[in-house]
Formats: C-alpha cells, structure tokens, sequence
C-alpha cells in the first residue's frame, strides 16, 4: 500500500523502493501470518504493483504485469474488471496521444462483459474514466463499436 501511495503522490522512486520491501517481505512469509492478511500472495503484489505503474503512468509497466494479473483473476470478477480496465487505459497513453485505441476497446469490451452484474462504484467510474478518454477517438470505428456495444448492454437505444 505504500508503493501505491508513492505513485499517487508522483514519487517513483519512494514507489520502487516500498515495491522492492513489499517483495522481499513477501518472499520472508512463512505462512503463520494472521488470517487477514492471507489473501496477500504473489498474484496480488503483481496487481499492486500494475495499479501503482498505472499511477505512476508507466504503461508498459502495466501491459507487462497485466497477463499474471488477469490470469490470477480468475473467478475474482470485479478484480478481473478493475485490472482490465487499468490495462485498457494503459493502452490509451497520456498528454492526448493514444498508444493503440483498438487495442484498448477491445479490453474494454471483455471488461464491460466481464462487469455484467457487477454493482460497483469504482468500477462504474473506473469505466466511465475510461471512456471519457476515448472521446477524441469517437469516429473510429472500434470507438463507435465499444459505444454501441455499451449502449445495447444498459439498454439504452441507438
């Protein structure tokens, strides 16, 4: 939680060191921890460590952590949503410069799927952040495909 903390506030090199001691104490467990502290394995360090590279707005960082992140999600449904849409906004760059908008529908729309049923504020914003930065790219046929997509998933009409 510290190194995600240090991203927040923009200190990447804070964020790499408490990333480095979260590691190290994760290699020290022993497996007697308290029970509230179990759910804390590899797989969630790497999604840690993808949200705090996301804050940091390293995005290659992200995609490199996001195949042991998504594959460690599953059945965990709303941690499966909120890392992919992580990755989907990795994919879209900063400073108005998107990286691969195809790329990043595509996550969305296997996000969006995935949400179905899921009632989760951040997940809802999360989404809709998302999607905000797509709006520069509303005349691309992927854009308009996601939106359409997203349209007939709430019901609303065309």
């Amino acid at each position: 939680m510290a190194a995600r903390a240090h991203a927040l506030l923009g200190d990447a090199r804070a964020c790499g060191a408490a990333m480095n001691q979260a590691e190290h104490a994760l290699e020290a467990a022993h497996g007697d921890e308290p029970a509230w502290i179990s759910f804390f394995t590899y797989e969630q360090l790497a999604a840690e460590f993808m949200y705090a590279a996301s804050d940091l707005g390293r995005h290659n960082d992200v995609q490199r952590f996001a195949p042991s992140v998504l594959a460690a999600s599953d059945g965990m449904q709303r941690r499966f949503v909120l890392a992919s849409l992580t990755v989907a906004a990795s994919h879209l760059g900063d400073d108005g410069r998107a990286d691969d908008v195809d790329q990043a529908c595509l996550v969305l729309r296997q996000a969006a799927s995935a949400a179905v049923g899921l009632s989760s504020p951040r997940t809802a914003s999360k989404l809709n952040a998302v999607r905000s930065r797509l709006r520069p790219y509303q005349a691309q046929p992927t854009v308009q495909a996601l939106n359409h997509m997203l349209r007939e998933m709430s019901g609303a009409a065309d």
